[in-house]
């Protein structure tokens, strides 16, 4: 859903939202967003340059991981009482099967280097 969704629903029906939703989702979701943040604020090059390039890879590389995750958990259950979400959940594995695969042959290039 949509930020300015969820906020005008909070807004204009707060019962509503809170039987929606609960602070644990609240937090994880807005972790979510920090890292969507982060990652595109770090996207310019004297921003990156100025965090480094191991905490800029730890930032893009843990909030990708994060963000990924938080869609599986999301779309996941949402996908097991209406199929609509299926074709999402496709897509989030496949992308986390690409990454997956991209981390495996890093690791295995790098220790055999």
């Amino acid at each position: 859903m949509h930020l300015g969704a969820i906020l005008t629903l909070a807004s204009v029906d707060p019962d509503l939202f809170w039987k929606l939703t609960n602070l644990v989702t609240i937090l994880t979701g807005g972790l979510a967003y920090v890292f969507i943040v982060a990652m595109a604020a770090s996207s310019f090059d004297r921003v990156a340059a100025a965090m480094g390039a191991r905490l800029w890879h730890g930032v893009h590389g843990f909030g990708a991981w994060y963000i990924c995750i938080s869609f599986v958990f999301t779309f996941g259950k949402r996908a097991v009482m209406n199929a609509a979400y299926l074709p999402a959940m496709v897509l989030i594995a496949a992308a986390l099967f690409t990454r997956l695969l991209a981390y495996i042959k890093t690791s295995r290039t790098s220790v055999a280097g």
